[in-house]
């Protein structure tokens, strides 16, 4: 059974429970969901996670499941949102 599934709703709210421990699992069903070109389930799972604990990684694989499913412009757009926020982080740490 899916990792996700397991999970169960509501994921948002449950998020936190499995934080690092549940990410390698959710990084393989997205692989998983990938090759089975449904991007809608990886859209809806990344989406369930609240922003500030997606990672750059997560943010990625959003952003290319919006590109499969020809929503150029939010692809775009999560990931300028996530450049921004490297570009910052990094500038802070040269303060």
């Amino acid at each position: 059974m899916p990792l996700l599934r397991r999970c169960g709703p509501p994921l948002k709210a449950r998020w936190t429970q499995y934080s690092q421990i549940a990410l390698g699992g959710i990084l393989n069903q997205i692989a998983s969901w990938h090759s089975a070109r449904k991007h809608e389930r990886i859209r809806e799972a990344i989406i369930a996670i609240p922003k500030n604990e997606r990672n750059d990684e997560l943010v990625s694989l959003l952003a290319r499941a919006l590109n499969n499913e020809d929503n150029y412009s939010g692809a775009l757009e999560g990931l300028t949102a996530s450049k921004l926020r490297i570009v910052c982080q990094h500038l802070i740490r040269l303060l």
